[in-house]
């Protein structure tokens, strides 16, 4: 009897500690996930700065409340230290990519927990044109952002990529 005991304890304490060290699993974002094929079909087009509204906020595949843009040469201590449940979740995803300046690490976020993650490319969408001249090291966009976002097509040295930028909205005139 005791045998059976000692091994049942044995095996709870190892499965606790399995499950334990697990991360719960997150969505993976493309590309091709976040944006519908007219975005990409444009991009291949000459014409440049068409703009487009910003239809993340309604095509994606999990619930979130706000997405966490980290800028490149961010230490995931950093990220690490914010109040998420489940950063190990994507811990590795950040420790492959904060040295790469050409992708953008996208984290979505729901109910204090990561529910998402996404690594762009910014030579197809660059977020981080939202920080231009901020020494930020991550950009917050919530749901009530996206209506005040946009779509950008632009090009540099021959190829065309999109930006994302807030939507410039006109004072309202005086009347005199």
């Amino acid at each position: 009897m005791k045998k059976k005991s000692f091994f049942l304890v044995v095996n709870a304490a190892v499965l606790f500690l399995l499950g334990c060290g697990r991360a719960e699993p997150v969505y993976k974002y493309t590309l091709n996930d976040l944006f519908p094929k007219s975005y990409s079909d444009s991009l291949d087009k000459d014409n440049t700065h068409d703009v487009f509204d910003f239809s993340l906020c309604q095509d994606t595949r999990t619930a979130w409340d706000s997405i966490l843009v980290i800028n490149p040469y961010i230490n995931s201590s950093l990220v690490g230290s914010l109040p998420f449940k489940n950063y190990a979740a994507v811990k590795g995803v950040i420790d492959d990519h904060y040295l790469d300046e050409h992708t953008c690490t996208i984290l979505f976020v729901a109910q204090s927990k990561y529910v998402g993650y996404g690594v762009i490319s910014r030579n197809a969408l660059d977020f981080l044109t939202m920080n231009i001249g901020s020494s930020k090291p991550f950009t917050w966009i919530t749901r009530r952002d996206c209506d005040k976002l946009h779509l950008k097509k632009e090009s540099l040295n021959n190829n065309n990529f999109y930006s994302l930028q807030r939507k410039v909205v006109a004072a309202p005139s005086r009347k005199q």
